[in-house]
């Protein structure tokens, strides 16, 4: 059900599935998580350039003070965003216009927020100066933001993709309490996961809009550990957080370089930044054989591609799964799905 709101709201749920109405004012603690996850879309299209500024700065940039309009900004302000929101986390897309603000900790203290957000920005620069100094942060870069914590805030002309967690979820990931969101910033850049948490945020950036909330939500569990193991301190390589993240991590590796035949532990290992030991255990914990699931992947892959084109030739299709000898296919193809590959389809 898509319920339009005022201006320029645009929600996706029902009163039976959350209470907060975004026509009223923006989401506090009290108005608590919905039921699944649903979709909020907000643009500034059709609204006079200071209306445009505030009713962005109200619902969207709502955990600041906002700074006044300067001329250009009373004159015109474009800005779009799209959230998805589920119990403990949120994932928002959005672009706008230069926008600055503060948050001090009078703010807090009045509207109990204190979510954990890890940013990626797509586009502009973004900047933040807290307590550890300033973070500036332009196109495929990291940010982390604490709404419990004093900040300056700014974006120039640009945008990114938000997460947002929950403290209970953020502090999993074994972060020290007095960690400043700059430090973890900084943590997360340098984490061996960070290229992974990259490449899923660009994904977003560039498919998010067009998705619906119930695929969404099947991202958010694994879009969630691998933010929790990105944070982690290094010296907590076996925490649950680090280790879902990492199990994520090579799991994705491996789909990527199913074609390469030397896609063998110690490189899987190398490219999440952990040892040969760690990923078998990592594998152990979910009773998956590292061997058994890369062979798995590829079996499937190949029956995946025969059966919609039948005439592809065997060796191409072994070879393209990282099958180095077809003999040795066909038998390993012939005993998990008891039919010939030179057979499917026919």
């Amino acid at each position: 059900m898509t319920v339009a709101g005022n201006g320029g709201l645009q929600r996706s749920w029902s009163a039976s599935r959350w209470g907060w109405d975004p026509d009223l004012g923006p989401w506090r603690p009290e108005n608590g998580a919905p039921i699944g996850t649903v979709r909020l879309d907000i643009s500034t299209t059709g609204i006079a350039g200071r209306e445009a500024y505030d009713f962005w700065s109200t619902l969207v940039f709502y955990n600041f003070s906002a700074r006044r309009p300067t001329s250009e900004q009373k004159q015109a302000f474009a800005a779009t965003g799209t959230a998805f929101f589920a119990a403990g986390v949120s994932l928002g897309m959005s672009n706008s216009d230069s926008i600055f603000g503060s948050r001090h900790i009078a703010q807090h203290r009045a509207d109990g927020l204190d979510d954990i957000t890890v940013g990626y920005v797509a586009e502009g620069m973004r900047w933040q100066v807290d307590e550890s100094g300033e973070h500036r942060a332009g196109p495929g870069e990291f940010f982390v933001y604490d709404a419990a914590r004093a900040a300056e805030v700014g974006w120039a002309r640009g945008g990114g993709v938000h997460l947002a967690l929950s403290r209970e979820l953020a502090m999993r990931a074994g972060c020290p309490p007095d960690t400043t969101p700059n430090m973890l910033a900084r943590m997360l850049s340098q984490s061996p996961l960070a290229p992974f948490l990259a490449a899923q945020m660009a994904q977003i950036w560039r498919h998010g809009r067009s998705m619906d909330a119930d695929h969404v939500g099947l991202l958010f569990p694994a879009l969630t550990a691998l933010a929790q193991a990105a944070l982690a301190p290094a010296e907590t390589p076996d925490s649950q957080a680090m280790g879902a993240g990492r199990l994520a991590a090579a799991s994705r590796f491996i789909r990527d370089h199913l074609g390469d035949e030397d896609l063998s532990p110690d490189r899987i290992a190398a490219a999440i930044g952990c040892s040969r030991a760690t990923l078998y255990r990592l594998f152990a914990e979910h009773d998956l054989p590292i061997a058994g699931y890369v062979r798995e992947l590829r079996l499937q892959g190949a029956m995946t591609m025969l059966a919609a084109r039948p005439r592809n030739s065997v060796s191409a299709v072994a070879a393209r799964f990282g099958f180095a000898d077809l003999s040795t296919f066909s038998q390993t193809f012939r005993r998990r799905f008891g039919v010939s590959p030179r057979d499917v389809g026919r």
